[in-house]
């Protein structure tokens, strides 16, 4: 791609970033963006199994013993569990469900966004870190930053 497609496509300051890092080069610019799409593709196949991993965990913490149907009697949507706006998210992901498909606890929790799981380690959620999901990593011996 020539100098002014680059500008274009990536954006004059996103741009300017690489040609600044490659020294002026736009043929350098061009292939440190390139190793930058390749980076980030394979980053994203990380970041998928570790919030698999992390979501099947919490669930395993919060969700022992609980049934995969009638939702309504799984932590998902437990208000003694979860905020207000956790409640809102889980009930947002079921209403994306299929139409016509069951919707179990294992389908609700593959289809909250990342953010829900993230949030559950904020600080709004400290005594539910304290009492349930430190179990999540059992191993971990780093305290909890505040």
């Amino acid at each position: 791609m020539d100098e002014h497609q680059a500008r274009n496509w990536l954006s004059e300051p996103r741009y300017e970033r690489f040609l600044e890092t490659a020294r002026g080069s736009h043929e350098r610019a061009v292939a440190l963006y390139e190793w930058h799409v390749e980076l980030t593709v394979a980053s994203f196949g990380l970041i998928h199994r570790f919030e698999v991993l992390l979501r099947n965990a919490i669930d395993g913490a919060l969700g022992a013993g609980q049934p995969q149907m009638r939702i309504k009697d799984t932590w998902l949507l437990d208000f003694e569990i979860l905020q207000p706006d956790g409640i809102k998210q889980v009930i947002t992901a079921i209403e994306r469900l299929e139409k016509g498909k069951l919707v179990t606890r294992g389908r609700v929790v593959a289809g909250l966004h990342f953010g829900f799981w993230a949030g559950l380690f904020g600080r709004r959620y400290e005594e539910l870190w304290r009492h349930r999901l430190s179990a999540v990593f059992p191993h971990g011996h780093t305290p909890r930053l505040s």
